[in-house]
């Protein structure tokens, strides 16, 4: 018996189900942490020789999307996690995208003492159109307002865009520059802007004093963001020997995440005048660079001269809403003790 995969919009939710049969109409509902193709496919198929059957996966479950946390728990989850990352011993970060103006807001609570965190530098929402790593949606589908990005489709938009976030007081301004062969099939190829865009675009960032960065895996891409002048590539997946010139010549760098802090001159060195952000730890991980995966093990970790505090946060119960987009069957988990990762099904 063939099954149908098909999907219709909910509250702006793609909802998935399998259809297969004729008849009487049967519908079938899987319960929580579950799927329907995980529940229902020993007897799919002998209840579709007799019934007209359909079988949908839950909003958050298996082929549907998910419901977005409220933005407001998302801001004060970022802040949460902040000081965790502080904790593992980062003491400057760079956020590429962040959905609504959470990454400014925790940025700011950070920068004026109410809460510890890493200095961050700053993007808001990447600029994509539709062949953009962003925009994954089916055209019949708006697109959500909660996505780490927005949707431009014109000269227009793109300047304006840029220009409201500046007006946010972002500290770059990010574009989605190809889409992801994990979105995709077809991202190795092409690039989501023309090289005229990516040059408007690099422009008017530059003109506004800010740093452009770019998600960047196709070949086409590369080499036309490196053209324009953006000052930093993410991934380059697929750069050929025309994309490392280009990138050579315009001094595009790739990924390395020190050349996009605002404060960046300040640290990287243990040298007068810059800021005091020191990890201590029992050895030397220019031998092992393993020791910076235990940072339980840490002596002393400095944040601009000042020692953090390291007491781990209490566990929390996780929210039924904080699932999203899933690419594991599952929830990775890391043993500060021994060093392993693993799944947890």
């Amino acid at each position: 018996m063939q099954q149908h995969a098909l999907q219709f919009e909910f509250a702006g939710i793609a909802v998935g189900f399998y259809e297969a049969g004729a008849g009487l109409p049967l519908l079938l509902l899987h319960g929580p942490g579950a799927s329907s193709r995980g529940n229902w496919s020993a007897v799919f198929g002998p209840l579709a020789e007799r019934f007209h059957v359909y079988a949908m996966d839950l909003v958050g479950f298996g082929q549907s999307g998910r419901k977005p946390s409220p933005r407001y728990f998302r801001t004060l989850k970022a802040v949460w996690n902040a000081r965790k990352v502080l904790q593992a011993g980062v003491t400057s970060a760079f956020d590429a995208a962040t959905t609504y103006n959470v990454g400014q807001a925790v940025r700011d609570a950070i920068d004026s003492g109410m809460f510890e965190g890493p200095r961050f530098t700053i993007s808001s929402k990447q600029l994509t159109n539709h062949q953009g790593l962003e925009d994954s949606f089916p055209n019949n589908m708006e697109f959500p307002p909660g996505q780490s990005a927005v949707l431009v489709k014109s000269r227009d938009e793109l300047i304006e865009a840029i220009r409201l976030q500046v007006k946010d007081e972002v500290d770059a301004i990010k574009v989605s520059g190809s889409n992801d062969n994990l979105i995709t099939s077809n991202a190795l190829g092409g690039a989501a802007f023309t090289y005229e865009a990516f040059k408007l675009i690099a422009d008017e960032t530059h003109r506004l004093g800010r740093i452009c960065s770019v998600h960047a895996r196709s070949r086409d891409a590369v080499l036309d963001c490196a053209r324009a002048g953006f000052d930093n590539l993410f991934h380059a997946s697929y750069i050929d020997d025309e994309g490392i010139e280009a990138c050579l010549r315009s001094n595009c760098v790739i990924t390395p995440t020190l050349t996009l802090l605002r404060y960046g001159h300040e640290v990287g060195r243990l040298e007068a005048g810059r800021l005091a952000d020191v990890l201590v730890v029992p050895g030397d991980p220019t031998g092992d660079i393993r020791l910076l995966q235990f940072p339980a093990r840490f002596d002393w970790i400095f944040e601009g001269g000042r020692p953090i505090d390291r007491t781990p946060p209490a566990p929390r119960q996780r929210m039924w809403y904080e699932r999203h987009k899933i690419f594991l069957n599952g929830l990775y988990t890391f043993d500060a003790e021994s060093g392993d990762g693993r799944l947890v099904s």
